[in-house]
């Protein structure tokens, strides 16, 4: 017996074919996503801890915090993920994503960064921890790290690619 029935898939068997790769490519974004959200937060965290020695550093050598000009802080040959970071704070002239808040007495900093993640972290007496207020609102963010318990800020320092843009 012969038939003369053709041997493919039907639409339906296609369709369960494409609706199946559509929802392994949208977790394995989505999980992709998550992965970079955290890889850029452990970056940031990172940058935060080595800025934060080397600042600890040039107080022992020191007793002092560096100078708040762009000599001071640039003679630290300070180095950042530059892929990591938000856009933060815009002074007008460029995008800051990292701050550096000297307290008034010299001795007490606080580092503040925003990660792409959407999360905002400050490094403070040797620790990371995560914060709740932007980067972006330039305004207090140095008041938020006095009051989290370091001395009055007057000197807010910002950095972007390279070069540091001093925000009064």
């Amino acid at each position: 017996m012969n038939t003369n029935r053709s041997r493919g898939f039907t639409i339906v068997e296609l369709l369960i074919v494409i609706v199946v790769i559509a929802i392994l490519a949208a977790i394995t974004i989505v999980a992709y996503n998550g992965i970079q959200n955290r890889a850029n937060d452990s970056a940031v965290q990172s940058d935060l801890v080595s800025v934060g020695k080397k600042l600890a550093s040039e107080l022992v050598i020191h007793g002092s915090l560096p100078v708040a000009n762009d000599t001071g802080l640039s003679s630290l040959g300070l180095r950042l993920t530059k892929n990591a970071y938000s856009e933060g704070y815009n002074n007008g002239t460029g995008n800051y994503n990292f701050a550096y808040c000297r307290g008034d007495d010299a001795t007490s900093y606080a580092l503040i960064a925003s990660s792409k993640s959407g999360a905002t972290f400050m490094y403070q007496n040797g620790s990371v921890q995560i914060v709740t207020w932007s980067l972006a609102s330039s305004g207090t963010i140095c008041g938020n790290a006095a009051r989290a318990g370091i001395s009055p800020f007057t000197v807010r320092w910002f950095y972007n690619n390279g070069n540091w843009a001093l925000w009064l």
